[in-house]
């Protein structure tokens, strides 16, 4: 009888994941506007994809993207984990600085990084080009863009040290 419990989940999780999915892989087999009546056409939108130069740089960028964003916070969470139970001296900073993410929204973290890195007076940018070392804004060329991207996979790294849920005491 306790097992009917689950039996509420696991059809939200049928209506609000495996319909969609399943739908969307369908679909991928029609031609369709999201207008008129879908129109089958096979293995035509894989081929088009297979030649298209644009999905296999976006996929690039998208594996790269996944690599980078899926070690990096659990390294530095892990790090930090660690830094909680052993630090002592300063530690009350360390925990300010660890779950400082935590009730900070994503729009301010961003635009407080925005302004270290690209802030003529004051950010990594500013300071160099007063030392004469004039660097153009990655983001602005597409040959550069994923370079540029790349700086944010700090921000969002900080931003989600937070989520391992372990700790070194748990090992």
């Amino acid at each position: 009888m306790h097992r009917l419990y689950i039996l509420p989940t696991l059809i939200i999780n049928l209506i609000i994941i495996l319909v969609p999915a399943f739908l969307t892989i369908l679909l991928a087999f029609y031609k369709w506007d999201g207008m008129t009546l879908p129109r089958f056409i096979g293995f035509d939108n894989f081929e088009f994809l297979w030649h298209d130069r644009v999905f296999w740089l976006a996929l690039k960028n998208n594996i790269i993207w996944t690599a980078l964003f899926l070690t990096i916070p659990v390294a530095f969470g892990m790090l930090a984990a660690t830094m909680l139970l052993v630090v002592n001296r300063g530690r009350m900073l360390f925990q300010v600085i660890y779950f400082l993410p935590v009730i900070i929204a994503s729009v301010i973290t961003a635009r407080v990084w925005q302004g270290m890195i690209f802030n003529p007076v004051s950010g990594i940018y500013g300071l160099l080009d007063r030392y004469g070392l004039t660097l153009t804004n990655p983001l602005s060329k597409p040959s550069s863009a994923l370079f540029g991207v790349r700086r944010w996979v700090l921000a969002n790294c900080w931003l989600f040290i937070k989520f391992p849920k372990w700790s070194a005491r748990e090992f």
